[in-house]
């Protein structure tokens, strides 16, 4: 199952289209967002 935080991180990097963006807009650091899309890449076994 994925977690809603994953969803929540995948749906701004898609709309601001930046890891660091991302990162900044969800108040995260930059590896912590990278290592959510590689858990999301695992999790759906495709390569975002």
């Amino acid at each position: 199952m994925i977690e809603n935080y994953l969803l929540e991180e995948l749906v701004t990097f898609a709309k601001y289209g930046t890891v660091a963006k991302t990162a900044e807009v969800l108040g995260l650091t930059q590896p912590a967002v990278t290592h959510s899309m590689k858990k999301l890449e695992e999790d759906l076994g495709i390569t975002l």
